[in-house]
């Protein structure tokens, strides 16, 4: 009985950790989407959707070569994080974050030169001379992205301290904010992309700061052994290897579809269908970073009961919180393109409505993608992206040319799949994959009867109503779901607690912490 009662102890304080740490995830995405969608919105309508579609391109090559040189440090460095602190081997875990640091400081110099200098080829490419001069601005800020937005925010997931990427990414998102201030007076694209530099440059002292913060107690260093050394050099190879695929999966799709398209406008509505799916997609990428770290904690102890346990719980509620918004934004996709973009934007609805169907699927496997980096066997977990590769280049050959957003939004679609599945094939090797079908069915009856409900609302409500229309048909879909059971009490005490509105409602006499 004793036992029992340890483990569920000890289940209950990981649930509040990586539900705590799940809230300040999924508070930083709603902190990076919103503002990107409100820049967006801006950039949409002050420089126009060919020249955001110009932007995009640009911004997304800073990605790639922000991708390459990483060398898969930045995926590795969580999975080391996490092992070195279950595992109390603190010494080695400040050497690593020492050394592979320095490490990435130099790859991202490296390839700062090499973004510079090819700038020139890739305006050429794309018959675009201003994307030369574009490209060569944020070249200068390339190794502030890496470290602000790759390196460190993965060490905070390994020492499960989410609330300081929070703070970065709130500061990061607050300077983009005057991004948009930027445009609007006046300095246009070249300011809109110059101010990438400076934010970032911000951003990487302020991620410095916290990850000394976390390591500055620690002062002695231990080398790892040669077999943790090479454990680790497999799983950066392994990461980099999955890294490089999904640049020839992913953005790849959209630097085709500029060169297929006879302008760039064809890249903002991809672009902008990309960006509302994202949103979407923000509840389930919450709870899968928030989970790294207990996945690996758990395996090493090899403490699968409560790894199962926590498992269903974070399945139930990415399936609860996402089905639903899928089905709504389907449902109003040309009110909520219209809505925030105008008219002119309308050619991204079909785009979007096609992205939004593999998060659907998605969302009942957030939180068992992520296992097999969790565990070490990054070897497998390239697979899935090798899968998404081959399916990216067959698929993208055919289907962009012809049918251009639409055609990149189906290849999309179909990669997201591909790596999915394979994911899974290689992840049920390692653990049982157990769905919570009763919650499942739940969510798609409640969801039913939601969708019914917006239909005939957007029907006969204008325009401007609809943030009204949607906040209601979600708050109906919470009550069908308490009303059947699909969440309970104990639900709903948690999530109070969690959040502090069980400290304040317990203050006004409105909730005594029982019911």
């Amino acid at each position: 009985m004793a036992e029992k009662e340890y483990v569920s102890e000890e289940l209950e304080e990981e649930r509040r950790t990586v539900a705590t740490n799940s809230v300040y995830s999924f508070s930083r995405s709603i902190s990076r989407f919103v503002l990107s969608f409100i820049v967006s919105i801006f950039l949409v309508r002050v420089l126009g959707a060919q020249n955001y579609g110009l932007y995009s391109l640009v911004v997304i090559y800073w990605t790639v070569f922000e991708g390459l040189s990483t060398f898969g440090i930045d995926g590795m460095i969580s999975y080391a994080v996490a092992r070195y602190r279950a595992q109390g081997k603190y010494s080695k875990l400040k050497w690593v974050v020492k050394h592979y640091f320095y490490l990435i400081v130099v790859t991202s110099i490296v390839l700062s030169f090499v973004m510079f200098i090819s700038a020139n080829i890739i305006s050429y490419f794309y018959n675009l001379p201003q994307m030369a001069y574009l490209l060569k601005i944020l070249s200068v800020g390339l190794v502030f992205y890496v470290i602000a937005d790759r390196f460190i925010p993965n060490i905070f997931q390994g020492f499960q301290k989410m609330k300081y990427t929070l703070i970065a990414g709130v500061t990061l998102d607050a300077l983009r904010g005057v991004q948009v201030v930027v445009v609007v007076i006046g300095f246009g694209l070249v300011g809109a992309i110059a101010f990438y530099d400076i934010t970032y440059a911000i951003i990487a002292a302020i991620s410095i700061y916290f990850l000394y913060s976390l390591t500055k107690n620690i002062k002695s260093y231990s080398i790892p052994s040669k077999n943790e050394s090479k454990r680790l050099m497999h799983y950066s190879v392994f990461t980099y290897e999955s890294m490089l695929m999904f640049l020839v999966s992913s953005p790849m799709i959209t630097l085709l579809l500029g060169y297929f398209a006879f302008n760039t406008s064809y890249v903002s509505f991809f672009r902008v269908a990309n960006l509302m799916s994202g949103i979407i997609y923000m509840p389930m990428g919450a709870l899968g970073s928030a989970f790294f770290a207990t996945i690996t904690k758990y395996f090493v102890k090899k403490d699968y009961t409560n790894f199962y346990a926590l498992q269903n719980t974070l399945i139930r509620y990415s399936a609860l919180s996402v089905i639903p918004l899928v089905v709504a934004s389907i449902i109003a996709s040309n009110q909520i393109i219209e809505f925030f973009y105008r008219s002119a934007m309308s050619s991204a609805v079909i785009p979007f409505i096609i992205l939004l169907i593999p998060i659907a699927i998605s969302s009942v496997f957030g939180p068992i993608v992520i296992v097999l980096s969790a565990i070490g066997k990054q070897k497998y977990f390239m697979y899935s992206n090798l899968a998404a590769t081959i399916v990216s280049i067959v698929a993208s050959i055919t289907l962009i040319p012809m049918f251009l957003s639409e055609g990149a939004a189906i290849v999309s679609m179909a990669v997201s799949m591909s790596a999915l599945f394979t994911n899974l094939y290689f992840t049920s090797k390692y653990i049982k994959i157990r769905l919570p079908i009763i919650a499942i069915l739940k969510s798609i009856f409640s969801t039913g009867i939601m969708g019914i409900y917006t239909f005939l609302l957007l029907a006969i409500t204008p325009l401007i109503m609809l943030p009204l229309v949607l906040i209601s048909a979600i708050t109906l879909y919470v009550f069908i779901l308490y009303f059947v059971k699909a969440i309970t009490d104990k639900d709903i005490k948690f999530i109070l607690r969690l959040s502090g509105l069980g400290n304040l409602l317990r203050r006004y006499g409105l909730y005594n912490g029982k019911s």
